[in-house]
């Protein structure tokens, strides 16, 4: 497993390795591609791959990944992502998209891609708000039932913690 870094605009990104030169930060995808480090945006000039990864088997790797990075075979790809009638974007098979690798993996670069990505970071700000919401939600039903359930016993809704232990018995003697 790589290193999975949190980018504000494309939410985890997972590096299977990273080279950095000078201003250069570019990082090996784990699910294939290239992609700039702190961002996880996809490479789109093939000298900031030059720039950063250092000479020999990686960037001999880097620059045959360039050279095909647009012939992705039909084959190769192993669901398709759609777009939803509602503009959101999913597998296929109606799963969910989790991480912008998917994405990355799928579009290759240009504008396809972008707008692919900024749908996945607001996408990724309303699962978190959902999220939010469902724990509030919950916190205050719980809070709500045991309210009720004092009311309808005549106990405080916290009660102290009571004992488990098994009772105890007098013996005469």
């Amino acid at each position: 497993m790589g290193q999975v870094l949190n980018s504000k605009h494309n939410g985890p990104v997972e590096f299977d390795q990273t080279w950095a030169m000078g201003q250069s930060h570019v990082g090996l995808l784990t699910g294939g591609g290239y992609a700039h480090v702190p961002t996880g945006r996809p490479l789109a000039r093939k000298e900031d791959g030059l720039d950063a990864i250092p000479p020999g088997p990686a960037q001999e790797a880097f620059l045959e990944w360039w050279e095909n990075k647009d012939k992705k075979p039909v084959e190769e790809i192993k669901k398709k992502i759609i777009v939803n009638p509602d503009g959101s974007y999913s597998f296929d098979d109606g799963t969910d998209i989790l991480n912008a690798q998917d994405l990355i993996g799928y579009f290759g670069s240009g504008e396809a891609l972008e707008q692919a990505l900024r749908w996945f970071a607001n996408e990724l700000v309303r699962r978190d708000a959902v999220a939010k919401a469902a724990t509030t939600k919950a916190g205050h039903f719980a809070t709500k039932a045991r309210t009720t359930a004092a009311k309808q016993t005549g106990k405080p809704a916290t009660s102290p913690p009571q004992e488990t232990g098994p009772p105890e018995v007098a013996v005469k003697e």
